[in-house]
């Protein structure tokens, strides 16, 4: 028990620590990922599409600086694409928009995913208008997201930049002088009488004397 409350202390906090930097980096790559996302997006929309067969199809895109992501399903076929240019054949019957203040939208509804007779999912140019749906489209439900880029930015930042205040914080008190050291080189002055500091010959601050 003694050497747990005494060794296990600084091991959790390492461990505390380790874990702050590993979500401060990740934070850091998700902060690089939203803004050229944001960039990109300015100029052509942007889309990640997974799926497996039966399953929901999981989305993430940016188009014009916002950032979007939500579920389709159920989805006949297994996807995985990234692409600048198209989207799925999906048609919204029923849309609801809940707005979460002037920042976040959440949508819900249903509708249909159109399937060929090849029974694969067509594709369309990202503003080419929905082509009607296949004989086997199946209704579908569709839950999402949307928040600009810059709202996303800025919360993803908050990490790392956290992060950045306490190592300057720890850099800035490492360099401090620690009682007992003398302020101009940091030569222990334990039991030293001379008054002066014996390696650089600073003049060591005398200590007030305690008057009982």
């Amino acid at each position: 028990m003694g050497w747990f409350s005494v060794g296990a202390i600084p091991c959790l906090r390492m461990i505390r620590r380790d874990l702050f930097s590993i979500a401060s980096a990740a934070s850091l790559l998700l902060s690089v990922l939203i803004g050229v996302s944001w960039i990109t997006s300015r100029r052509v929309p942007v889309g990640m599409y997974v799926a497996r067969p039966g399953g929901n199809l999981y989305l993430i895109g940016a188009n014009r600086g916002i950032i979007s992501a939500g579920a389709i399903g159920p989805w006949p076929e297994g996807e995985f694409r990234v692409t600048t240019s198209t989207s799925p054949v999906f048609t919204i019957k029923e849309r609801t928009d809940h707005h979460y203040g002037r920042l976040l939208v959440a949508i819900s509804g249903t509708g249909w995913v159109s399937v060929g007779a090849d029974g694969h999912v067509p594709w369309r140019n990202w503003l080419a208008p929905n082509p009607p749906p296949g004989p086997a489209a199946p209704t579908s439900r569709v839950w999402g997201a949307m928040m600009p880029a810059w709202a996303l930015l800025i919360l993803a930042s908050l990490l790392p930049l956290a992060w950045l205040i306490v190592r300057a914080a720890q850099a800035i008190r490492s360099r401090l002088p620690k009682p007992g050291e003398c302020v101009h080189c940091r030569y222990d002055l334990t039991a030293n009488a001379s008054g002066v500091c014996p390696e650089c010959g600073t003049p060591v601050p005398s200590k007030p004397e305690v008057v009982a």
